[in-house]
């Protein structure tokens, strides 16, 4: 048989407590490092939006390079935007607005009005084309801006 020696007891009260005070303060720092606005979830929803918009521009890109060739070669005007539309749905990404896209004989773009594009829930107002990119704005913000 094992004899107990007086002053060999088990975990104290104290020290249990003292543990539960640790782990609840980790648990605390780390809730609110996941859960904060610049946390793991809040930087984890900006890099989908921010993934989405650039998949947007990519494609809006890409699709107005391709008739910037064909400007080039018939040395003519063309307005794009209904194939723009239809050949960005065909990709996934939604649209509306009345806005046009026109590709001018000398390859510049042309953008009057907005076009809105959606994309994963993410909305982004397509208002110009400088410099081979298209602009696109955030579609809350525009509507943000406008109210006020």
């Amino acid at each position: 048989m094992v004899k107990k020696v007086k002053g060999q007891g088990g975990i104290t009260l104290v020290a249990l407590v003292v543990t539960i005070v640790v782990l609840l303060i980790l648990a605390g720092i780390t809730i609110s490092l996941v859960f904060a606005q610049n946390g793991v979830v809040g930087k984890a929803q900006q890099a989908a939006a921010d993934s989405n918009k650039g998949t947007i521009a990519d494609n809006i890109q890409g699709y107005i390079v391709s008739k910037q060739m064909e400007a080039i070669q018939n040395n003519a005007s063309q307005d794009i935007t209904t194939d723009l539309k239809s050949a960005l749905t065909a990709v996934g990404i939604s649209n509306s607005g009345s806005g046009t896209v026109t590709v001018n004989a000398d390859t510049t773009v042309a953008v009057t009005g907005t076009i809105t594009f959606t994309l994963g829930g993410q909305s982004y107002n397509f208002t110009a084309y400088t410099n081979g990119y298209p602009t696109l704005t955030p579609a809350s913000d525009a509507a943000d801006n406008t109210e006020g």
